[in-house]
C-alpha cells in the first residue's frame, strides 16, 4: 500500500468506529473528544505536525490546486452533515464571533492564510 492509501484506510476505521460508537451510544465519542481535546495546545501542536506530514504526502502525488478542491468536497460534506443543525450552529457561532476568539485561533488562521496564498499563487501562475 502506499502512504496515501495507508491514511485513507486508517481515516476509514476511525470513521467507521466513530458511526458504530455514536449509533450505539450518541454520547460515547465524547469521551474521545475530552481527551483528544483536554490539552488544547498539545493538540494544536499535533494537529500542525499532522496536517503537513499529511499534506506532504498529498503533494507527492497531487498538486496543491488539487488538494484544494477535495478540501472544497470535504466543505460540502460537512454542511450537509451540519445543515440540520443550523440553529445550534448559529448560535455557537454568534457566542464565539468575537476578536478574543480570532486572537486564540491565530495558528489556524496563519496556516490557512499560507496555504491560501499558495494556491492562489498556483492557480493565477
Amino acid at each position: 500500500m502506499t502512504p496515501i492509501e495507508v491514511m485513507a484506510l486508517i481515516f476509514a476505521l476511525l470513521c467507521i468506529a466513530k458511526r458504530v460508537a455514536v449509533f450505539i451510544n450518541p454520547r460515547s465519542w465524547l469521551k474521545v473528544v475530552r481527551i483528544v481535546y483536554k490539552i488544547p495546545w498539545l493538540t494544536a501542536i499535533v494537529a500542525l505536525v499532522l496536517t503537513f506530514v499529511t499534506l506532504g504526502y498529498l503533494l507527492m502525488e497531487l498538486t496543491i490546486v488539487q488538494v484544494f478542491a477535495a478540501m472544497l468536497f470535504v466543505c460540502f460534506l460537512m454542511m450537509l452533515g451540519y445543515a440540520p443543525l443550523s440553529k445550534e450552529i448559529i448560535e455557537f457561532k454568534e457566542r464565539l464571533a468575537t476578536k478574543t476568539t480570532l486572537k486564540r485561533l491565530w495558528l489556524a488562521i496563519a496556516v490557512w492564510i499560507i496555504l491560501l496564498v499558495w494556491a492562489l499563487y498556483a492557480i493565477f501562475s
